[in-house]
């Protein structure tokens, strides 16, 4: 029997993610002139570092009191979409709240070293292959998972 809180858990991301991106798409045009360009990779670093905060509002608790969430999704997508300035600026963010919430530190903060890394690399990756870039996608998103299945985070 698969074990309701895990359902609960994905549920609430991805009824976040959703929002998340009704509130990029509507906002997004007012962002694509080119007179805003610089803010538009600053709003990308605080909406990602808004949905990487709300994440860790929503932890899953395991059976030896750890919490676990997603928030490391939040930092991949902020990277891809907005570049290294978005991701720095989420990164910072959501780094900094996870130093205040105590506890293991350097697994959490080197998983979201590596994240913003990838996302970047993710990022130029998309800007020189368009065409590929739905393959690339993908193999970013194997290499956060691999990472996160092999307990790199």
């Amino acid at each position: 029997m698969m074990n309701m809180n895990v359902l609960i858990y994905f549920s609430q991301y991805s009824t976040l993610l959703i929002g998340m991106i009704v509130v990029t798409r509507w906002i997004y045009p007012y962002l694509s002139s080119k007179t805003v360009i610089g803010w538009k990779k600053v709003s990308f670093g605080l909406l990602f570092s808004l949905l990487g905060l709300l994440i860790m509002q929503m932890p899953l608790a395991t059976s030896h009191s750890l919490h676990m969430d997603a928030r490391l999704v939040s930092v991949a997508l902020s990277g891809i979409f907005g570049g290294p300035w978005a991701v720095l600026i989420t990164a910072a963010v959501i780094g900094g709240y996870r130093l205040t919430l105590g506890g293991a530190v350097i697994f959490p903060l080197g998983a979201l070293i590596c994240t913003s890394l990838i996302s970047i690399a993710g990022y130029y990756l998309r800007m020189k292959y368009v065409r590929w870039f739905i393959w690339i996608a993908w193999l970013i998103g194997f290499a956060v998972g691999g990472k996160r299945f092999y307990g790199l985070s």
